[in-house]
This record gives C-alpha cells, structure tokens and sequence, in this order.
C-alpha cells in the first residue's frame, strides 16, 4: 500500500475554491452526473463560474458526450501529463452555437468551463502514469487545474475520474474538498467499498468527512427518497430525463425537474455540512424557459389586472358577439313576443354559434388565469411543488385515466403552464417594460 497523497487546495486569487470529484465503477452515471452538477452549479444565487473536468482518460466519457455535440479547441489533461504541461486553457461551454438545448443558462447565471481528457488519436497515458513519480503527477495536477481555474476565474471545480483505480484519480481526489463515491443497484454498496480500498491502495485520501455515497437509478428507500438511513443519498430512476428532444412532454419535463431538484438538495445539505455557501434560488429546477419569467415574477408583484391572459381579437369578438346574442334572446324574449319569432330566434341562433366556438378559448383563457395566480403564489412562497403536481397526475387518477387521455390532460396543462410563464414578464413590467409600482 503506497502511503497518502498529501491534501492540497486549489486556489484562484489566494482563495480556496471547493473541488468535487466523482468516484466509482463503470456503468453508474459518474460523467452524465458530473456535468449534471456542473450545470446546476451555474445556477446559484452568486452565479458562480464552473470549471468542468473530464479525469478519465481511459473511456474519456464527457470529453466524447461534449465533442459529439460541439466543436471545442483547448487544452487536455493528457498534455499535463505526457508533455508535462501544466499551461493548459479550457474550452468555453458557455458560448458554444448552437448550442444543445440541455446546456442551455441564462444570462445572469454562472459560465461553465471544460477542460478535456485527452484527444481523440491520443493513447491512454499508463505507462507514463505507471512510471511517473507521484510527487511530480501530483504537483503537475495541481499547476494544471490551478492554472485552468485562475484564467476562467472559476469559483467550484467538478471533475469526473475513471472507473479503473489508477494513480491520476487518486492524485485528483488528494486535491478535493468532496468526492461523491457513485453506485447503482448493480453496483451496491460492496463493490464501491472495494473501490474504496483500491483508490486507498494508490494513496487516495479519502477521509470520511470527505466522502459522501450517492446511488444513481434506484428506487427509493425510507421516508426521503434522496436520503438512506445510513446518510447515503439516492438518485431513483427516472426514466425519461436523457431523451433529447427539441421539446420535452409533460412527463419528460417533470423527471428532469425532479432529478435537478434532487441534485439541489444533495448540494445544499453537503455543501451546508462543510459550511460552504452555495445557495440555490427556488427556480434553480425549472426548464431554463422558465427560470428567467420566474425570477422577474418575484422581484416584483404585477397588479391584478395585468396577470389576464392575452386573448386574440378574434375570439375576444366572437366571444362578445356569443354574449350579446344571448343577452339578447334572454332579456328581449318578452318584449317581442308580439313580433315574429325570427327577430329573437336569429341573435339567439347566432349567439349560440357564436359561444360554440368561443367556449374552448374562453375556458382556455380562465385555466391561463388560474395558472398565473398559481405561478405568483410559488413565487412568493419560493416553492415548485405545483407546478411539479401539474406536470404528472396523482396515483388513484393514473389507474382509472386511459393513457391517451392522461397525455391528453397532460398536454392541455403543460401547454397552459407554458402560456402562463410566456406571460409573466409582461405582467411583471409596466407599458415600456419597467417594473409597476405598487
């Protein structure tokens, strides 16, 4: 057993910044959580910049999930060390056009940096790594990932290791304030302790207040379905977070929003336990469509008049002209009785063409209300759980509801919800876009 590397910390601008690395077998989801954490970093209240780091340059899963979707130019960890290069830059994920719609951030928010493992024609690094002393790989790790932090000024850095115990994923996890010691149903709790021990083999210092133990795709266990009475935190399946589609369905969108909020708990309870501030706003889980009418909502509470929803003309016309004919064959029915029928039948007759057609975009523009009121008292109350209940159908109605009509009532919500975000920052504005006053 080799002794332990000494615990370094990685500094921008003379401070410490917070360093998560993610351990485990294969097959457990450590790359695809990586840059989920990543992304939901980048949405804290202080908008912090996050460095993304890809350690694993044995299957090199995030460099190939991000290069197969964008043109990157920069920097590889395979330079550090094969070439002994610690002056390595990482690729601006922020910018990149087009850009995948799973990476999409808001203005305000966070940018998130990459640095990769190694390029495409290069070979696995082991018999540099095997011969290398591991003073000098420590030291060049440390100057690399300092270096790549100080020049994209980032504030946490997250860094994704193989799945085979090596001594670069044991150097990484000596410069780490957290590591996430990943598993899965298929890999419980043996299999990560042996892991454990092999990493420890190799001088990794994973002390315990250091390591935290998450199982990725399980069912939920005990009361909370993230937390394990043993404090080990449980990601469930959720089975429709990974399809990319140009635009997600009620249900694919719930599970995304579930999965972000759960990674957001993890977070603040990690994060508050080693007294680091990372403090997320209660719309950190929503779709980044949202986020934006979400955070103007609840600056500013809009009048009551202003959260109507905007209706077409031609339905606001087709709509009066169903009341008034109704109005008309109601309260002039006396009146002319001693004329001939076709004087109350005709405006009645069209009246009720009239709300024929009217009736569903009316009903429509009611649900769009009621949707708004809902959106500003979740504001105010700082809390999503509505509009989550609005995304999926209770138990009971799932077993009696066929599932065409569920996708159908589904649709019809999700639909509404989308009207009622579109609406928010006119309702939160005034006539040249600057917030009402009360």
């Amino acid at each position: 057993m080799m002794p332990p590397f000494q615990q370094r910390a990685v500094t921008v601008k003379g401070l410490a910044v917070p360093v998560i690395v993610l351990c485990g077998p294969s097959g457990v989801g450590k790359s695809l959580l990586a840059l989920k954490i990543a992304q939901i970093l980048l949405r804290g209240e202080s908008a912090p910049n996050v460095l993304l780091i890809d350690g694993d340059m044995h299957s090199c899963g995030l460099t190939l999930e991000i290069e197969g979707v964008a043109n990157i130019r920069c920097g590889h960890l395979h330079d550090v060390i094969v070439g002994h290069q610690p002056t390595v830059g990482p690729a601006d994920l922020t910018s990149i056009h087009p850009k995948p719609r799973k990476w999409d951030s808001l203005p305000g928010e966070g940018r998130l940096f990459f640095l990769p493992s190694r390029h495409r024609e290069a070979t696995a690094p082991w018999d540099d790594l095997g011969q290398m002393d591991r003073g000098l790989l420590q030291r060049l790790l440390h100057e690399a990932i300092g270096y790549a932090a100080n020049r994209v000024a980032a504030n946490c850095i997250v860094v994704d290791t193989t799945s085979i115990p090596e001594p670069c994923s044991a150097a990484l996890i000596s410069l780490s304030d957290l590591v996430f010691l990943v598993g899965s149903e298929l890999k419980p709790r043996v299999v990560i302790d042996r892991h454990r021990r092999e990493l420890q083999t190799l001088g990794a210092p994973l002390k315990d207040w250091q390591v935290e133990i998450i199982y990725n795709q399980c069912d939920p266990i005990g009361d909370e379905p993230w937390l394990r009475p043993t404090d080990c935190f449980i990601i469930p399946r959720f089975g429709r977070v990974n399809k990319d589609k140009p635009e997600m369905d009620a249900e694919a969108l719930a599970d995304a929003m579930e999965l972000d909020r759960l990674l957001i708990a993890i977070l603040t309870h990690v994060f508050r336990q080693r007294d680091l501030r990372f403090d997320f706003p209660w719309h950190a889980c929503l779709p980044v469509e949202w986020r934006e009418p979400a955070k103007q909502a609840g600056n500013m509470p809009p009048p009551f008049h202003r959260l109507c929803p905007r209706c077409d003309a031609q339905w606001m016309f087709v709509g009066l002209l169903a009341v008034a004919g109704l109005i008309w064959a109601f309260f002039f029915s006396q009146a002319c009785a001693t004329l001939k029928a076709p004087a109350v039948l005709a405006p009645a007759s069209i009246g009720l063409v009239a709300l024929f057609y009217a009736a569903p975009h009316i009903l429509r523009g009611i649900m769009d209300f009621r949707t708004s009121l809902a959106l500003r008292a979740c504001s105010k109350k700082e809390d999503c759980s509505w509009i989550l209940s609005r995304l999926r159908m209770k138990p009971m109605q799932l077993q009696r509801t066929p599932q065409e009509k569920k996708r159908k009532i589904l649709d019809l919500r999700l639909q509404s919800l989308r009207r009622a975000f579109a609406n928010l920052p006119q309702s939160a504005s005034g006539p040249h876009g600057a917030p009402e006053k009360e």
